[in-house]
């Protein structure tokens, strides 16, 4: 009616989208037996909840009426909550390290971020369409069954942090470190695993480690080597000496008193000294070149 066109018109000036409101106005009038239901927003900030219906009298339809709900407070905790968990999000997949959010009485997987699924090569929903198993090498102690025995203590005992070979969608195994930690996210008890890649680190220490078993074969060679030098110099009635060309002193092996003599209360002299002085320079110059 011309009176509704009227009041349309003036309504409209209050909302924030004046052109929306015509046009939706115009949609349930095209349609004047059906029900409707939608939100307006207020140019002064507030929040409406619109409801109609048909007034029908003698079972025809003879006008229409109109309820107003003021859900402001509520829309704007709602506007919060979104707020709140799009900055959660944002920082949730910014983070590197992968993170995986579980119920944590089933142990099913709710939820995972960017870097876990860079980490394991998949797409969000392919994580989330899998046993949880699938991203495990499945054999002990690196299955599931460890998995599961992990996660009851994190929920009932604390913290959890180890060690673990992980499984990505390319089939190759690789370390990783996780930390598991109960945790309640809105009224849901939850546990999050935070799955660091640690294969670098593995690597230097095996490394590390291969180098410390050649040291130590090397050290048991060299000690293998002089006790069959020792052996071989005692049946041969020989004897040695080590000279230090810095410090020109002298260091002896076995008693060597069977060949030069008992040993003087000050020590042996120095080896140069017992080599008569026409052989002392050829002796020290095949000396140096030895080194």
């Amino acid at each position: 009616t011309a009176d509704d066109d009227v009041l349309s018109a003036h309504l409209s000036c209050q909302f924030e989208d004046s052109i929306s409101f015509q046009n939706r106005m115009k949609n349930i009038y095209s349609e004047p037996e059906k029900d409707s239901f939608d939100t307006l927003h207020l140019s002064d900030g507030r929040t409406l909840e619109r409801y109609s219906r048909p007034q029908v009298l003698d079972q025809k339809i003879v006008g229409r009426v109109w309820s107003f709900r003021d859900v402001t407070a509520r829309a704007q905790y709602e506007k919060t909550l979104a707020e709140g968990e799009e900055r959660f999000r944002e920082i949730f997949n910014a983070v590197t390290d992968g993170i995986f959010i579980h119920d944590a009485i089933t142990g099913a997987l709710i939820d995972v971020n960017d870097g876990a699924c860079s980490m394991y090569e998949y797409t969000r929903a392919e994580i989330q369409s899998l046993d949880p198993a699938e991203l495990n090498i499945g054999i002990a102690p690196y299955s599931a069954n460890e998995v599961a025995a992990k996660m009851a203590l994190a929920v009932t005992v604390g913290p959890q942090t180890f060690d673990w070979l992980a499984k990505p969608k390319g089939g190759r195994h690789f370390w990783v470190s996780i930390t598991l930690r109960a945790a309640k996210i809105g009224e849901c008890r939850r546990v999050l695993a935070v799955v660091r890649d640690i294969s670098a680190r593995k690597k230097i220490e095996e490394d590390l480690a291969q180098n410390q078993q050649r040291l130590e074969a090397q050290n048991d060679l060299r000690e293998e080597s002089e006790k069959s030098l020792r052996n071989a110099l005692e049946a041969a009635s020989m004897w040695t000496w080590r000279w230090n060309l810095e410090s020109r002193t002298t260091t002896w092996g076995e008693d060597p008193q069977a060949l030069i003599g008992s040993r003087p209360a000050d020590g042996y002299p120095d080896f140069r000294d017992l080599v008569v002085q026409q052989d002392r320079e050829a002796f020290l110059k095949t000396g140096r070149e030895a080194i």
